[in-house]
């Protein structure tokens, strides 16, 4: 019986102790292959001369950021999952990312543990999808689709989690972050009465307001 490959995993991050700290925790595990960059050229260098199945990358970095090296990658048409980390987070910029085909969006300082069974998450949910119960090959589109689906779940529950205020605020959050996603220009929530059933507008953002 062949030996299986192991999985490639690209970290990228200009700051030496945390890039260390991250090869390090997945050199524990014999089924990853890991190679490291320190900023995005580099990586993208290295990604042009070979597949990675996973990239773990710094947002802001000299030369090329994180998000360019995102762009870059998408471009060449590589579907290998990203997950980005920074010490900035901002909703705009997670947006992004998920749009531009992130799985995930961290924030810094991480909790290396839940940072490694991501890692494990991620690509065992990219080895079901490209490959059928039979063995034969899966669809390429059809796991980018699936797996951008739930990146911008995951990170639409993160944010309404981590939102700090009353259940007006939550509300609006909620608003706002459904325009952002879809990119729409406007947006309603509304609340169902269930003694009447019927619904009652909460929020209503609109570009011609």
């Amino acid at each position: 019986m062949a030996e299986k490959m192991r999985e490639k995993i690209l970290v990228v991050d200009d700051y030496y102790p945390t890039r260390r700290l991250i090869v390090e925790a997945l050199n524990q595990f014999d089924r990853y292959e890991i190679s490291e960059a320190e900023d995005g050229r580099e990586a993208l260098g290295l990604f042009r001369a070979e597949h990675y199945d996973l990239v773990i990358s710094d947002v802001v970095m000299p030369g090329m950021s994180g998000m360019e090296l995102l762009n870059s990658i998408r471009e060449i048409g590589d579907d290998a999952s990203v997950i980005m980390i920074t010490a900035h987070p901002a909703v705009e910029l997670g947006v992004s990312a998920m749009k531009k085909g992130a799985v995930d969006f961290i924030k810094k300082p991480f909790d290396i543990d839940e940072l490694i069974y991501k890692v494990d998450i991620y690509l065992r949910e990219r080895s079901l999808f490209q490959t059928g119960r039979d063995g034969e090959e899966g669809h390429p589109v059809r796991w980018r689709d699936k797996t951008h689906q739930l990146s911008v779940q995951s990170y639409i529950y993160d944010v309404i989690e981590n939102t700090e205020g009353d259940n007006d605020q939550i509300f609006e959050k909620i608003v706002d972050l459904s325009i952002k996603v879809v990119g729409g220009e406007s947006c309603s929530l509304l609340l169902f009465d269930e003694d009447n059933g019927d619904f009652h507008p909460k929020i209503i953002h609109s570009d011609d307001e």
